[in-house]
């Protein structure tokens, strides 16, 4: 028995299948894979409702694993992951579902135990460190309104 000859299609839709395989891809990133391998837009196009049916992509999978991974692993907030997620073209639905995956309670407990931490970490002076840590957590992306309400409700002011 013959062995079919692959053709590049064949080539190029396994090399798609192997970078899908080991991560969670969005579109935007399959369209940079694409580019670097030579592959046409609409040979792409062709792959996606391929790759999608044996369940190699899913841009909803990865808005949700891209938003519950960078919270739990790097503790970004909501702005932030909301950012990213725009930067590789997800479309607004999917992140905002992703972004309602993540538990409240998680979320606000998450805020709490790094305002303290990053407190310690600048000399134990809230009131003083407020601005420092403002700054911080408007860079990691938590909600100004979310992070004023922890940080007042952790460290009152005496009056």
């Amino acid at each position: 028995m013959e062995k079919k000859q692959k053709t590049s299609f064949d080539i190029a839709l396994d090399k798609m299948r192997h970078y899908c395989g080991y991560q969670e891809r969005s579109f935007f990133d399959l369209r940079e894979k694409a580019k670097r391998i030579d592959l046409s837009f609409s040979d792409l196009e062709e792959m996606i409702p391929i790759l999608e049916k044996e369940k190699f992509y899913s841009e909803a999978r990865f808005a949700k694993e891209f938003a519950g991974g960078k919270f739990r692993m790097k503790k970004w907030g909501r702005y932030k992951i909301r950012q990213k997620l725009r930067g590789k073209m997800v479309p607004k639905t999917l992140i905002e579902n992703a972004l309602s995956l993540i538990p409240e309670d998680d979320y606000l407990a998450t805020l709490r135990k790094l305002i303290i931490q990053k407190n310690k970490e600048y000399g134990n002076t809230p009131h003083k460190n407020y601005a420092k840590l403002a700054r911080y957590f408007a860079q990691k992306g938590y909600e100004s309104y979310l992070f004023q309400q922890e940080f007042n409700s952790l460290f009152p002011r005496k009056t």
